[in-house]
């Protein structure tokens, strides 16, 4: 696939882009404000309405209360091939919940008192929160959520 500068979509706000949308149109990379046209230039953080975006989802996962999970203050654009990690179910059977081709917001917490870490993902309908150890090892699913 070729590189273009030529955009191939315009949205009124970035709040507006749907990363089932984009995967849907086997897009992987958003190159968002080249121009500044987001943040103007020398501004550190970004506006309160893309913020506050943000902020909520990191609120939705704050208030699941997950035992030995540090607070959620941040979130980033992750392609599910990066993130798609494989869980034994209790009958045995191996599942990957994820769309590799999705573009989720997550973060990697460190589990308080312990060597794993918590892995959470967003989608546009869901919250999922993992638990895993290096490299993904052990996957185990402490809670999956519609939204």
């Amino acid at each position: 696939m070729s590189l273009s500068p030529i955009p191939r979509g315009v949205y009124p706000s970035v709040t507006h882009i749907s990363p089932r949308a984009l995967a849907a149109r086997g897009i992987r990379l958003v190159l968002a404000d080249l121009d500044n046209t987001l943040v103007p230039y020398k501004v550190a953080e970004p506006p309160a309405h893309v913020a506050a975006w943000k902020e909520a989802l990191a609120a939705e996962f704050n208030a699941l209360r997950i035992p030995d999970m540090g607070e959620v203050t941040d979130l980033n654009a992750l392609t599910g091939s990066y993130i798609n990690l494989t869980y034994t179910l209790p009958s045995g059977q191996a599942v990957r919940l994820l769309d590799d081709k999705q573009i989720y917001l997550g973060n990697q917490l460190h589990k308080r008192g312990s060597e794993r870490c918590y892995g959470l993902a967003a989608g546009r309908d869901f919250l999922l929160v993992c638990e895993y150890g290096e490299g993904g090892a052990d996957a185990e699913i402490v809670l999956y959520k519609r939204r």
